[in-house]
């Protein structure tokens, strides 16, 4: 039990127990002063305000300092311009060295790491303009990041981070002629070892606090990065390579982020698990046409390379192992099981009868509602009951999207579903209340 609130339900709990009798006074301290030690701390929005304006009025220092040096910019000489460039850098790292030495709050160590990293962008940019060195936006974004990644181990800055996440996205945009450059594919080994710097501190915070506020934050930050990222990572692969990647991502995302809800995440700090979800609800639908395993999408991918083949397998083997370690240790749930499962029912069809798989997956969003709302009533859960009226209904909608059917046909489904949906929702409600009652009454 890793979230507070239910911590703090039991602990509210221990003193009644102790007084019943139920727990002797040893027992009801032990567990007292056990989950005391556990308990995640408490946020203080006061603290998050602080921070924040703190980053903030770092960042509009740094971007004051370089707006003032570029004034009249070109009117001073050369030697001068090259010392007013490393001016900002050198103040910046100045005060972040004070900041360290002085041990000053998060606050302080978020300004000075997300200080210096922009003035060294305007080190960097205006050494540049001043020798005239040239270079496009991915060689200044390679240099940058090589120069400010330290920054995040060493003032432990969220903030810093992001900004490297962010230059990171745009510089694996860059590499595929997506921001008007045309570059080598080959640059997908830098990619790889850029993804791999901020690796160990990601690791180290995620153990310290897994279900914290910071944790929360970075899987958002990791979710929309990897997300995002994989436009251009598969984009010079071939299809059936891009194809298989996109289920594993998405199952993988889901697994991790039932891990997490099982630890104690709440929703807003696990958008690892609707993404997921979301992700495999979306592409099992796109599965359904028959155009999905048709060849005529092949165009969407530049796979003409042994190089572009062996990366995309590399990069797919990861991934299927992750899938298989995760898959193995949330077999047991029924639930997780059916969805944790898309990658095989998604390969299988590819390799064997691709004109069976419109087939396996209309069969699978039908089989996949009803299983979650039978485990829905069951359980009593109204979530997975929705969940399986919402992928039923996607079944159907699909269904009549393939048929010829007139607008005033579908009007009258969509309106019947409706019925269904709230038809539904008031009698599981009515039942659930019931059950709660009886269980109540029952001392149950």
């Amino acid at each position: 039990m890793s979230d507070r609130k239910k911590i703090e339900w039991l602990l509210g709990e221990l003193p009644g127990l102790k007084e019943k009798g139920i727990l002797n006074p040893e027992s009801a301290d032990s567990l007292h002063k056990y989950y005391q030690t556990i308990m995640p701390p408490k946020t203080n929005f006061q603290q998050l305000v602080i921070l924040f304006f703190g980053i903030l009025s770092a960042t509009l220092i740094g971007g004051g300092i370089i707006l003032i040096i570029a004034y009249n910019w070109d009117d001073i000489p050369r030697h001068i311009r090259a010392g007013m460039a490393f001016l900002p850098l050198l103040l910046a790292a100045g005060f972040g060295v004070y900041t360290l030495l002085q041990d000053k709050s998060a606050t302080w160590r978020e300004s000075a790491a997300i200080l210096t990293a922009l003035t060294s962008a305007a080190a960097i940019s205006l050494i540049s303009q001043t020798y005239q060195l040239g270079g496009s936006l991915k060689d200044f974004l390679f240099v940058w990041m090589l120069l400010f990644f330290l920054l995040i181990y060493i003032f432990n800055s969220t903030g810093t981070f992001l900004i490297y996440a962010i230059a990171l996205t745009v510089w694996n945009f860059n590499r595929f002629d997506m921001f008007g450059s045309h570059e080598s594919c080959r640059d997908i080994y830098f990619f790889a070892l850029f993804l791999a710097l901020p690796l160990w501190w990601l690791i180290v915070n995620f153990r310290k606090a897994p279900y914290g506020l910071k944790s929360s934050l970075l899987c958002w930050v990791i979710t929309i990065f990897v997300l995002w990222n994989s436009i251009p990572l598969m984009q010079p692969c071939y299809e059936f390579q891009a194809k298989t990647y996109w289920a594993l991502i998405v199952t993988v995302l889901f697994l991790v982020g039932m891990l997490r809800r099982s630890g104690g995440a709440g929703f807003w700090g696990n958008p690892l698990l609707p993404a997921g979800a979301v992700g495999i609800t979306i592409y099992s639908a796109g599965a359904t046409f028959s155009s999905f395993w048709s060849d005529h999408h092949s165009y969407y991918y530049r796979g003409n390379t042994i190089y572009n083949e062996y990366c995309g397998w590399a990069i797919i083997a990861i991934l299927a192992a992750t899938w298989l370690l995760l898959l193995f240790k949330r077999w047991r749930n029924e639930a997780e099981l059916i969805p944790a499962l898309f990658p095989a029912l998604l390969l299988i069809p590819m390799v064997i009868m691709p004109a069976a798989g419109a087939y396996v997956f209309n069969l699978y969003l039908l089989l996949g509602g009803i299983f979650f709302m039978y485990r829905g009533f069951k359980k009593t859960e109204l979530f997975k009951i929705n969940a399986g009226m919402f992928l039923v209904s996607i079944f159907i909608f699909i269904r009549f999207v393939n048929s010829d059917i007139n607008i005033l046909l579908s009007g009258c489904l969509f309106i019947f579903l409706g019925l269904i949906f709230m038809t539904v929702n008031i009698i599981a409600a009515k039942r659930f209340r019931k059950a709660e009652k009886a269980q109540k009454e029952t001392g149950i």
